[in-house]
């Protein structure tokens, strides 16, 4: 929790965070410290907002009851040009909802068909009246008992036997049900091999940056407590592996690997893709790291990124299942989804810096050292 005070006149101004946690502790250092540097988040609108105008067609012809291929087109001109879309990207939608059944077409005239009326009409139409759903989120349930939330990117490709972190243990995948949303599992022999595993939900490439170098650094913050003090000392320790500007590749004494990248979920959901095709090695993603399956070449991999260096060239596929919360999909062409999706998930600029940064690998023993 975040405390403010002093906003009166004649007083100063404060901000007191309140850290229940080794992470959030983390967290509130790196945002503290970003804030200290003037870095402030860019808003950035959604790339190729398909879907948005496709409901907008829809709210336009509920509006004036039918539209046709051409007068759609002035009243949402601005839009159009704001979201960089095109009249003839509203026309293909059009043409893919008629031959769904969406849309009905009466002497040029469009209104909504009977597969349109079923998917949009309840309650008036109320479904037309948001452009957003909530980001999806997987429900983690031991037996009856919800574990917690993580992010459906964490669960993507090929993972195998790999873990989930949660609350400071390991949890065994067992099922992974898309339409309910929900990951059966169970616990995993052993413990989670780091208690602070970072957010379950996306974490932008600036703020898990920071984390590293927070981890890295030697020095307290200003204004810190005597227990965040020692709790930044423990979780140091326990990540003494880390440094500055380089990613890590920690290998264990029977082959497991994690490597710390520290580039925030989207990047690393591609970084294991990568690894998938360069290696054919499954990966977990999380936001700070990629933990991997099964015996793993450390020296293969620092090759490849000397061989890569300075050409790098990646292609994000979006998996399927990324779509089933996107509001309105069921009007796009298959393309039109692929595009939009790709832009929404695509780290491609962090995907390279990650992939160019040098590597240091650290061999552990069956000590942890």
């Amino acid at each position: 929790r975040i405390g403010r005070t002093g906003r009166r006149s004649g007083t100063s101004r404060n901000c007191l965070f309140l850290a229940t946690s080794q992470d959030a502790l983390l967290r509130a250092a790196a945002l503290i410290r970003l804030w200290e540097q003037g870095f402030i988040e860019p808003v950035r609108p959604p790339a190729k907002p398909f879907h948005i105008l496709a409901q907008q067609i829809m709210g336009l012809a509920l509006q004036e009851r039918g539209v046709t291929k051409q007068n759609w087109v002035a009243p949402l001109a601005t839009f159009l040009g704001q979201a960089g879309l095109t009249p003839e990207d509203g026309v293909t939608i059009i043409d893919e909802m008629l031959e769904r059944g969406l849309f009905h077409d009466d002497q040029g005239v469009t209104w909504f068909g009977p597969e349109g009326e079923k998917a949009f009409g309840r309650r008036h139409f109320m479904e037309l009246l948001a452009v957003f759903a909530s980001d999806p989120m997987m429900t983690v349930r031991h037996g009856r008992i919800d574990v917690g939330f993580v992010s459906p990117l964490t669960v993507l490709g090929e993972t195998g036997r790999l873990p989930i972190s949660l609350g400071g243990r390991a949890w065994a995948v067992l099922d992974v049900d898309w339409d309910r949303k929900i990951i059966s599992v169970a616990p995993a022999e052993g413990r989670a091999r780091a208690r602070w595993m970072g957010d379950a939900a996306p974490l932008s490439f600036e703020l898990c940056q920071e984390y590293q170098r927070v981890l890295a650094d030697s020095e307290p913050g200003d204004g810190w407590s005597s227990r965040a003090r020692s709790t930044m000392e423990e979780a140091r320790d326990e990540f003494d592996f880390v440094r500055a500007g380089a990613t890590i590749l920690v290998t264990g004494p029977t082959g497991e690997a994690v490597w710390w990248t520290f580039a925030g979920l989207l990047a690393n959901t591609q970084v294991a893709g990568w690894l998938r095709q360069r290696f054919g090695v499954s990966g977990r993603a999380e936001n700070l790291c990629v933990r991997l399956e099964g015996d793993f070449d450390s020296h293969r991999l620092r090759n490849e990124l000397r061989e890569i260096a300075g050409a790098v060239a990646f292609e994000f596929e979006p998996p399927a299942q990324l779509s089933d919360r996107l509001k309105f999909r069921e009007c796009l062409p298959a393309r039109m989804e692929r595009d939009l999706l790709e832009a929404r998930y695509s780290a491609a600029t962090d995907v390279i810096r990650i992939l160019e940064a040098p590597l240091r690998v650290v061999v552990q023993s069956e000590a942890g050292k």
